[in-house]
Parts: structure tokens; sequence; C-alpha cells
């Protein structure tokens, strides 16, 4: 299971301090992600699908694998990332930041 980037980590925690009740289900979203980065293994989830055209919004390279968090409220770009600490290879599930903010309202989202 992928940890969460400390970045990303971070934003969320300050969104959700700000927006009270509703954050901790975001929280509880992006933690499912977390456990489930595709949604497809049991217990399934639909909060991911693949995003194609990605390099048009982050700085990535044409045709890297990037995934969008999305759910009724909430819209973020995000990759796994292989790092190694420790002498062992970890995951971290990357929030990539676009135009400087890694989470979106619905409404805000700029690739919708």
């Amino acid at each position: 299971m992928p940890d969460l980037d400390p970045e990303s980590a971070e934003e969320l925690d300050h969104l959700c301090e700000t927006l009270g009740k509703p954050g901790e289900k975001l929280r509880q979203d992006v933690e499912r992600v977390c456990e489930n980065p595709s949604g497809q293994r049991n217990p399934r989830h639909r909060f991911t699908k693949k995003f194609h055209s990605a390099h048009r919004y982050v700085q990535v390279s044409k045709g890297a694998k990037v995934m969008e968090f999305t759910t009724n409220q909430w819209r973020g770009l995000f990759q796994l990332v292989e790092v190694e600490k420790g002498g062992t290879v970890h995951s971290l599930l990357v929030f990539i930041p676009v135009k400087g903010q890694r989470f979106f309202s619905a409404d805000d989202c700029p690739w919708h």
C-alpha cells in the first residue's frame, strides 16, 4: 500500500482543517485511494480513473501514467512513484500540483 507523499499530505491537512466536517469525507476518500489506487481490488471504489493527455496540465512526459482522483466534489491528479528508502523500494502516491494546487473542487477544476 503506497503512502501519501509529505507535500500532498500537508496540503490535504490544511484543506481538511479549512473545510471542517466535509474535510473528513475527503480525507477518507484519499485514504481509500492510497489503499487501492486503481479501485480494482476489493473493496472496489470509483474514485480514480486514467487521465489522458496529462502533459497538457502538468510537467510529465507524454504517455506518463497519471490518474485522476474524482469524487462528487473533489478532483486531483496523482501518480504512483517508487522511491528508495533505507535500502528498500517504497511506493508513494503523489498528488501533482496544477497551478500550485493539488486538490480542486469540482467547480474549480481546470481540466473540466
